[in-house]
């Protein structure tokens, strides 16, 4: 943990901002390769395993021969600036319910492998400029129908996850599955950048760790 969030540190002094995720995932796989030169990376690798295609967004195969596995979400607000001689023209990605449920599932997509592949582990990273997924919600006389989908900063993810009971088919499509977490990862937030002082213009990340076999 300590030595990928060196790397995001570095990173973002050099890409405070990136224009999609793919950019996201070149420059934190380049920014990998220049701390490891002596280990092999690959980009949407599909680990053989027994459940299918699982298309990773970044595999790491160290000298040692150990792996990781690390799968990348870039959750953005909609916002404009230029840095330098570059324009950035962010949209928004919007439905704050159906990207907690996203993030979570690439959790689930690591433990799986993790808990398959031998000398394997993972992380999940989230990297967004939207405030509704790391602040505290207040629950007033609704409770959300993605209560426990929450990835709020000190939320405590674990067991068998489902929208709430009046969730629509329509939020549902497409996701209507339970997640099913094998481990207990407690959600921090940690700050990666400011671009601008308006709405949107500051950048959080949230790096979870998955260990290798988490179940015998």
């Amino acid at each position: 943990m300590d030595q990928l969030l060196s790397i995001l540190t570095t990173l973002s002094k050099e890409r405070p901002v990136f224009h999609s995720e793919a950019d996201f995932q070149h420059a934190l796989a380049w920014e990998i390769h220049n701390n490891y030169s002596q280990s092999k990376l690959r980009l949407e690798y599909n680990p053989t395993i027994s459940y299918g295609n699982m298309y990773l967004d970044i595999w790491v195969t160290h000298a040692n021969g150990y792996r990781t596995a690390i799968e990348l979400k870039y959750i953005t607000k909609k916002i404009s600036l230029q840095i330098i001689d570059e324009s950035f023209n962010l949209k928004s990605h919007g439905a704050p319910d159906l990207a907690r449920y996203d993030c979570i599932k690439d959790i689930v997509r690591i433990e799986t492998v993790c808990n398959t592949l031998d000398n394997t582990n993972g992380f999940a990273i989230i990297l967004s400029n939207e405030p509704a997924l790391w602040k505290q919600p207040v629950y007033r006389d609704k409770v959300p129908n993605d209560l426990e989908y929450r990835i709020h900063n000190e939320k405590i993810l674990e067991g068998e996850l489902n929208w709430g009971l009046n969730t629509g088919q329509g939020t549902m499509k497409g996701r209507e599955s339970s997640l099913n977490l094998l481990g207990t990862y407690k959600m921090t937030w940690l700050p990666y950048s400011k671009v601008m002082e308006s709405t949107g213009g500051e950048f959080k990340i949230a790096i979870i760790e998955v260990p290798s076999k988490l179940k015998e």
